[in-house]
């Protein structure tokens, strides 16, 4: 096939799936299916106020939905895939106080077993957290599991097991939970049952949205149309591009940032640090499709605030993949290494979360509220110039104000030189 050929295919292509996506949209617009509750709310990717209390709910054989350990038995035997569980007399709680060891997001637990289930949205891993789920179920005397429940199936960190040899399972959003709701909308009784339906057909799509999936029936849509006449083919190649489109959308972003509030920042009595990023737009689009790829593969450029110790204090504005929000990190650091700041003093510790930064891994991380996130399709919004626009001086507005709460802070000032 020639090039021409080649290039006239692909665009037939694009424009019959535009034309399936149009036909889902003004489906889904005619039929109420873009009325989400979750997302009205803003409660899409609450660890705690959605996703946890509402498993919790659906697992709990007392829970509202009046049938019994149905949803939980299905849990039971299709994603934690545990035999012989007796279902009788089963205790399943949520935020389980452990004393000294912590808090379990959630806990199901017979007489002969208890399994632990941790569960991560947008939160990193807390300090041994594994690890002290671990004694837990040691001291328990019972058989155990710990399971890690990921939007797709990541593995915990080091800081989460201690560096030890935890045994635990990853599951997933994306597959494991996402087919269990479907089973559950499935079950004998949930057809008739009107209020359980909807709900579960609602979380569904969220589900489907915070993990970048396509809605079911669009999928099998595309499905089919890529399966005709070596169509599969140029997708495949389609697909090769895609990571660039999105790292140069991401680097015309930072760019732009970087270039409207470089002299607000520094005004502010940062030094920007001039390091290998904002030099050569074909290497840094490389460095994101790189990084993209990784689990915690993270983009940032960083300001110098002073010095500390012999060593020096830094904000770093960015995007990785635990947190998969844009953030201002502070961090303490010599030329080559971070350091946790377990390993500074107290007084250190205690002023960072003065300042509204959130310990994690070791790191003070603030966030901003605007929604962009480079890591799904929210990032496909920049495409539109106003949308473009207004999210860099949304944001950047967002991140002079965290600077300026650290700059004019009295008591980071008096200890940093």
């Amino acid at each position: 096939m020639s090039v021409m050929k080649e290039i006239l295919k692909v665009e037939s292509i694009l424009k019959q799936v535009k034309l399936i996506i149009e036909k889902n949209s003004k489906i889904e617009k005619e039929t109420g299916g873009l009325f989400n509750i979750f997302s009205i709310l803003n409660m899409e990717r609450l660890e705690v106020k959605t996703h946890s209390a509402l498993l919790y709910e659906l697992l709990n054989p007392d829970g509202s939905h009046s049938q019994g350990s149905t949803y939980l038995k299905i849990f039971v035997n299709n994603v934690l895939s545990i035999e012989n569980f007796d279902l009788n007399n089963v205790k399943v709680d949520r935020e389980r106080n452990i004393n000294s060891l912590g808090r379990v997001d959630l806990a199901i637990e017979n007489q002969e077993h208890l399994i632990i289930i941790e569960i991560k949205i947008d939160a990193g891993d807390q300090k041994n957290q594994l690890k002290r789920y671990n004694e837990y179920g040691l001291r328990s005397g019972k058989d155990y599991d710990i399971y890690y429940l990921t939007l797709y199936g990541y593995e915990a960190s080091n800081y989460s097991t201690g560096n030890t040899d935890i045994n635990y399972k990853c599951i997933s959003f994306e597959t494991d939970i996402l087919n269990w709701i479907n089973k559950c909308i499935g079950a004998e009784k949930t057809p008739v049952l009107p209020a359980v339906r909807e709900t579960l057909a609602q979380y569904l799509k969220l589900i489907e949205k915070i993990t970048n999936q396509l809605d079911g029936g669009l999928k099998m849509e595309i499905k089919n149309l890529l399966l005709k006449d070596n169509n599969l083919e140029i997708a495949q190649q389609i697909s090769k591009v895609i990571p660039y489109c999105r790292a140069e959308l991401e680097y015309k972003f930072w760019t732009k940032l970087h270039h409207r509030y470089n002299e607000q920042i520094e005004r502010l009595g940062l030094k920007y640090f001039d390091d290998v990023f904002f030099k050569d737009e074909k290497s840094d689009i490389e460095n994101i499709v790189k990084q993209r790829k990784k689990k915690n593969g993270d983009i940032h450029f960083e300001y110098e605030v002073g010095d500390y110790n012999n060593k020096k204090i830094y904000l770093l504005i960015g995007c990785d993949g635990d947190h998969e929000r844009i953030y201002v990190s502070f961090t303490i650091a010599t030329e080559d290494k971070f350091f946790p700041f377990e390993e500074n003093d107290k007084e250190m510790v205690n002023l960072i979360e003065k300042l509204g930064f959130v310990n994690s891994l070791g790191y003070g991380y603030n966030y901003v509220t605007y929604d962009l996130n480079f890591h799904t399709d929210s990032l496909l919004k920049l495409q539109n110039e106003n949308t473009f626009n207004k999210a860099v001086k949304s944001i950047g507005d967002e991140l002079l104000d965290i600077i300026k709460k650290v700059t004019c802070n009295k008591e980071l000032n008096d200890i940093i030189i």
